[in-house]
């Protein structure tokens, strides 16, 4: 049996010790077990760690609570205060000795997040998460890039959007916590994003040999809408569609020491990066992921809001599934989608080529039907989207290691970072091959770590300086280039025998 929820915080890495992937299990209308009666019995330890209140309230630790029949439940995670990382372990949040407030901002294609800290002790006090308010001008960098270039006065249009929205956030932030200044706000992006944030010339990104107009850090603005400007700073990017937010993740995983055994840095979201860290050497590439794992050009997707369905397993020849928010289910974010494609696979329902089998015809179109009410399909177009977006994933990584000279047995961790990367089930992710098997039991999720790690810069001024090093270092591979990438990405759109 498979962990029912294996997406919640857990520091121990799943091991059960320290008790932090708490959830709260209710009912579903949809089912007729109750929630209890659906899930594995209490251990000793879970009790333990639980406390007698938590666990008469139905609270449960997501690592050890297993279905043991099908059936639906509604869960609602515990939130967590947690320490933004130390450089090497021993280094203090500010050297200077300051005290007050900083920011830092994620400005991702999809999603927004913001999170402020306390200067003296690096702890987080507030966070934040939006929609990026620019989707209307297409959902990923290539169609907003497109945008501007059609029409003149689109990237000014994206450029006030983007800059309101941030300003209302941290404002946001800034009401809950304390009426006080933050004495620095940091900024890290995709390439794109930061661009328009400067409204800096997109023309550079959109023909080869794609070269952006700066990859700097840089001073730049907040403006308000009759209050004071904020000062802010840009993180430095490293090449046209390897941007700051993978080099704020460099800094949260630590990569730039990771001399043993290779280690990678997978950041799933509408963008793929991924960098790898072997030798002494730092390679990154970007692949074209789009935006399916993020709930779009999915019939049934969804972004990982109240309603959406992000847990799916087959087991006991039926499907159970987990809905975010105790509402009925509306839809899969990305999470829900790998496992679904996974469970059609044990189900035997899935074929090694991506065809549904057994499945009814809805429109001219085969599709499954998931047991909810209200019932959700997944149609055979649905599984194709999912297919390119993973096949890209995996493509690259492969392209990449053999880039390297290493065989993908010789990674020792994988850090999988991004709103879908960090919340998806590394089981499901190696079952529809999203990636490669010879990594069981090597896979770390890591959160949001472009917003880790550019936190780590705002609280501490000497990690700036060491990102902007390592940015520079990063040998970026472009995998247009590469003469089997095509054959590779082909061959990764098909799923892993059984």
């Amino acid at each position: 049996m498979r962990p029912a929820f294996p997406d919640a915080e857990a520091p121990c890495g799943g091991a059960g010790r320290c008790g932090r992937c708490r959830v709260l299990v209710e009912g579903d209308e949809t089912s007729s077990f109750s929630p209890q009666a659906l899930l594995s019995a209490l251990d000793e330890e879970e009790t333990r760690l639980l406390g007698p209140e938590n666990v008469k309230a139905g609270w449960r630790l997501s690592c050890r609570a297993r279905f043991v029949r099908p059936g639906a439940v509604c869960i609602r995670r515990q939130e967590w205060k947690f320490f933004v990382p130390n450089l090497a372990g021993n280094v203090e949040p500010s050297s200077a000795g300051e005290t007050g407030l900083c920011a830092a901002v994620d400005i991702g294609t999809t999603t927004i997040a913001c999170a402020a800290a306390d200067l003296a002790g690096g702890e987080i006090v507030a966070r934040d998460a939006e929609t990026n308010r620019q989707r209307s001008f297409g959902p990923d960098v290539v169609s907003r890039i497109e945008s501007a270039i059609r029409d003149p006065d689109a990237e000014g249009r994206m450029q006030t959007i983007v800059r309101r929205q941030v300003r209302e956030m941290l404002d946001r932030l800034r009401s809950r916590i304390a009426d006080a200044p933050f004495r620095r706000i940091h900024i890290c992006g995709n390439t794109t994003m930061l661009h328009i944030w400067e409204g800096a010339d997109l023309a550079g990104l959109s023909r080869m040999p794609f070269r952006p107009a700066f990859l700097d850090s840089r001073e730049t603005t907040l403006d308000a809408d009759g209050g004071e400007p904020y000062a802010a700073r840009l993180l430095p990017g490293i090449s046209a569609f390897v941007g700051a937010d993978i080099a704020a993740g460099i800094l949260a995983c630590d990569l730039r020491i990771a001399l043993g055994r290779p280690e990678l840095l997978v950041d799933i979201g509408t963008n793929g990066e991924i960098v790898l860290a072997s030798g002494g050497r730092l390679l990154a590439t970007a692949t074209a992921a789009g935006p399916a794992f993020e709930g779009a050009m999915v019939s049934c997707g969804l972004p990982a809001v109240d309603g959406a369905v992000h847990r799916v397993a087959w087991e006991n020849g039926g499907f159970s599934f987990s809905v975010l928010g105790g509402r009925p289910p509306a839809g899969f974010c990305g999470s829900g989608l790998l496992d679904l494609l996974a469970s059609l696979r044990r189900a035997g329902l899935l074929e090694e080529n991506g065809g549904l089998t057994s499945a009814a015809e809805i429109n001219g179109n085969r599709a499954f039907t998931l047991p909810s009410n209200p019932p959700l399909r997944l149609t055979q177009a649905d599984v194709r989207q999912l297919q390119l977006a993973k096949g890209a994933i995996a493509a690259g990584i492969r392209i990449l290691c053999r880039y390297a000279g290493i065989g993908l047995a010789e990674v020792g961790r994988v850090h999988l970072a991004g709103a879908f990367g960090s919340s998806l089930s590394a089981e499901s992710a190696l079952a529809v091959g999203l990636l490669p098997a010879e990594w069981a039991g090597r896979i770390v999720p890591a959160g949001n770590t472009a917003l880790t790690g550019t936190l780590m810069t705002a609280v501490n001024p000497d990690a700036l300086e060491i990102c902007a090093r390592t940015a520079a270092q990063v040998l970026v591979v472009d995998l247009h280039r590469e003469t089997d990438f095509q054959d590779a990405f082909v061959d990764s759109m098909r799923f892993p025998a059984l």
